[in-house]
Parts: C-alpha cells; structure tokens; sequence
C-alpha cells in the first residue's frame, strides 16, 4: 500500500516538474526570437512580445486546461460516474448553441457578452442532461454517457441546421477551434474568470 501511494507521488512530482520545464521552455517559442539574453539585455521589443504575448498565452493555456479538468471533475460527481465529461454531457454542444444564438440575435455584441450568453446556454444544457439522468436509473455505466452524446448530438444538429440556414456555419467554427493563436493582451482575461 505504500508502495503505491509513493509511487502516485513520484509520478504527481515527475509531471509537474515535467508541466513547469515544458512551459518555461514555450516560452521562448514563436514566430518571432525571444531569448534569455534579449530579456536579459532589455531589449524593448523582445520584452513587449514576451509581455503582450507570450506569457499571456501560456497563462491562458494553462487555466484552460486546469479550467477543463476541474469541469471534468463536476460532470463525474453530479452524474456519479466516471465516464462522464463535458463533451459527453451536452455541454459543449450547448455552449456551440449559444455562440449561435450570440451571434444571430447580438451580432454587435462583445467577446464578453457572447462568452457570457454561452456560459449560459452551456449550464442550461447540462442541467437538463443532469435532471434527465437522475430521473432514469440506469443499469450500466456506459448508458449515461451514450445517453449524453445521443442529447449532445440533437443539440448540435438543431445548431448545425439553423447554422447553415442562416449562413452562419463559417462563423460558429472559427468559435469551436481551440486555439490560442489570438491571445494577446487584452483578450485572455476572458479566460480568468
């Protein structure tokens, strides 16, 4: 037994040594050259990239990925079962519904604003997968995520169909890439909250 739990904790060490060298180490990554000694010198403009752009980026990667796991985490405990996850519980199928409904209904609105109306939709769409499978009792653990795909793909045809009439299908996927491409500053506070 602690043989094990010396082992989990090696491992738990081993990562995110691993987590924080390969994050030092994207920094000094990109288009344009960034280097110890540039930053060491002051050179202006290595510095206004490495600010502006460079450590936002790897900021806002970084709160994305623990975001998304602490989400993983709550979808696991509010269905009771490990296969369970955002993607499988119609909450990014419900967060895509609601960039549509942004854009359609607000198409002068903010990045904040259509963050916010996502959000929304998002909670919206896993509160009812949530309600509807504690008012099913399932006998396998493998039906409740099935049953969350099933309901993730209705929303995301209903999406995918008021897209294409409204010719907005162009628009909503330049929303669903995950990409951090564009995060500068004064665009990744977003992710913060």
């Amino acid at each position: 037994m602690k043989k094990r739990v010396l082992k989990e904790h090696l491992s738990t060490i081993i990562l995110a040594v691993a987590l924080l060298l390969l994050s030092f180490l994207s920094l000094f990554v990109g288009v344009i050259d960034v280097n110890l000694a540039g930053l060491a010198a002051g050179d202006s403009e290595q510095w206004l990239i490495f600010m502006a752009s460079r450590l936002p980026r790897l900021l806002a990667i970084l709160c994305t990925g623990m975001g998304m796991s602490v989400a993983g985490l709550i979808m696991q405990q509010l269905c009771m079962n490990k296969f369970v996850s955002p993607t499988t519980g119609a909450t990014i199928s419900s967060a895509e519904m609601g960039i549509l409904l942004a854009l359609l209904f607000m198409p002068n609105s903010t990045i904040w604003s259509r963050a916010l109306f996502s959000f929304t939709t998002a909670i919206l769409g896993t509160w009812i997968f949530v309600w509807f499978i504690q008012r099913i009792q399932f006998k396998d653990v493998v039906m409740v995520p099935l049953v969350g795909i099933m309901f993730g793909n209705v929303i995301t045809g209903i999406t995918n169909y008021f897209a294409y009439r409204y010719e907005m299908t162009q628009a909503l996927s330049t929303w669903t890439v995950g990409h951090f491409s564009m995060v500068i500053r004064g665009r990744y506070e977003l992710v913060y909250p």
